[in-house]
């Protein structure tokens, strides 16, 4: 028999205590060790990125009759900035809107949640407002990274859940949401996505809008960054 089992049982359970804070107290500090590369790696590359906003975009006709044009924007935006961003980009999208804005124009959210076996079909509304609160909210969602998201602009009626089956639909399949936008002969259509990327967060922004409006839609994405 060693001398721990002849100790009384109380000072026992007192060693096994203090000998578990002891490994919580080494665990922690193990943590804030291996903390303090990754923290200085990060810190190099967000000072090697700079601070500077890189946003371009491209034009394209869409390979269908709608008479729609595809602008596709990308957006490396430095990390400590992504505050910033998602608040420019929703006022951009709000002044789109209202340039392509009819009379009965209701907006809907479409997209994917993992943990869910529907796609969810959100009716955002007609109102401006709501457009603009559901897009800054989706574009800090972290469940909504890596994730596409689908923005309809279609009359009042009828419903969206008449058009998209959220049981089959993902917008991250393969000719999605192309697809839906098509199908559903939107008025006007978005695609957002977004990921963080080392220093950076990257936004990848799909806009299919009529031909006639793409030089106005543009004109408002050259201002993004001013």
């Amino acid at each position: 028999m060693t001398q721990l089992e002849n100790l009384p049982h109380a000072v026992k359970q007192s060693l096994k205590t203090r000998h578990g804070c002891l490994s919580y107290a080494f665990g922690l500090l193990s943590l804030v060790i291996l903390a303090i590369p990754v923290g200085l790696v990060r810190t190099w590359q967000s000072r090697r990125r700079g601070s500077d906003w890189r946003i371009d975009w491209k034009t394209r006709p869409v390979a269908d009759s709608s008479g729609r044009l595809r602008i596709d924007l990308d957006a490396d935006i430095p990390y400590r900035s992504t505050g910033d961003f998602p608040k420019r980009l929703t006022g951009t999208v709000i002044r789109i809107a209202e340039l392509l804005r009819q009379s009965d124009d209701h907006y809907h959210h479409i997209y994917r949640d993992p943990a869910e076996p529907d796609a969810i079909l959100l009716p955002v509304g007609p109102l401006l407002q709501e457009l603009g609160e559901r897009l800054i909210l989706a574009l800090r969602q972290s469940g909504l990274e890596n994730r596409t998201a689908v923005w309809l602009t279609l009359p009042a009626r009828p419903a969206i859940a008449e058009l998209v089956d959220p049981a089959t639909y993902d917008p991250d399949a393969e000719g999605q949401p192309e697809g839906l936008v098509a199908d559903t002969n939107a008025r006007w259509a978005m695609a957002t996505e977004w990921a963080r990327i080392g220093p950076s967060t990257i936004y990848h922004v799909i806009l299919w809008v009529p031909e006639e409006s793409a030089p106005a839609v543009e004109s408002l994405l050259a201002r993004i960054n001013n």
